[in-house]
């Protein structure tokens, strides 16, 4: 007797066919086909991640060192302002009074500037860190302008400028006036270059 139930073992017209894998899918499907995968995966993987996180190392290392730089050069810009103040107080009427020997006194301060820490020198200026204690100023800074992206090299060059231009004090005469270098100091130390350094 039949009550009207159909069998449900057959199935809709075309679905024998979505049934039918591809014998691609069945491969990729197969533990051989996934370990294949699992295998380029890696392989294609594991340079491009080695590569991107070298990047990243070599970026780190830059911008410690550009930090380091920094702070150096703030350092030592801030221990010449801290050493030239009082100096300048003792000796200025003397300075006036003999120019030939005030230029010869501000020869020696620029150059406690420019030489490397630990040189004689009218102000003692020390390293802030060990491994720039044999290297001067000037070559700070050129490493800091050669390590600085392109874009934010302007204030580098003020600094340098700066720096540089110092060499006007050994022809100074007896109208010099300190305020004029200490403005000149308190401005390079104003450049966020330095500033956000100290």
């Amino acid at each position: 007797m039949n009550s009207g139930i159909e069998n449900n073992d057959a199935s809709p017209p075309g679905a024998a066919a979505t049934r039918r894998r591809s014998p691609l899918m069945s491969f990729l499907n197969s533990a051989l086909g996934i370990w294949l995968l699992t295998t380029i995966s890696v392989s294609v993987l594991t340079p491009a991640l080695t590569y991107a996180y070298k990047a990243y190392e070599q970026h780190a290392a830059r911008a410690e060192q550009i930090n380091l730089l920094r702070i150096e050069i703030a350092g030592r810009l801030l221990q010449f302002q801290t050493g030239i103040k009082p100096l300048f107080e003792d000796k200025e009427a003397a300075f006036k009074a003999r120019p030939d020997e005030g230029r010869q006194w501000l020869r020696s301060l620029v150059l406690s500037l420019r030489r490397s820490p630990g040189q004689a020198g009218e102000i003692q200026i020390v390293e802030i860190f060990p491994q720039f204690k044999d290297r001067n100023l000037l070559s700070l800074i050129i490493e800091l302008g050669r390590s600085m992206p392109e874009n934010e090299r302007e204030e580098v060059g003020e600094v340098w400028d700066f720096v540089a231009d110092l060499r006007y004090l050994e022809r100074a005469g007896s109208d010099f006036d300190p305020d004029e270098l200490f403005d000149q100091l308190d401005t390079i130390l104003k450049l966020p270059l330095l500033s956000e350094a100290l």
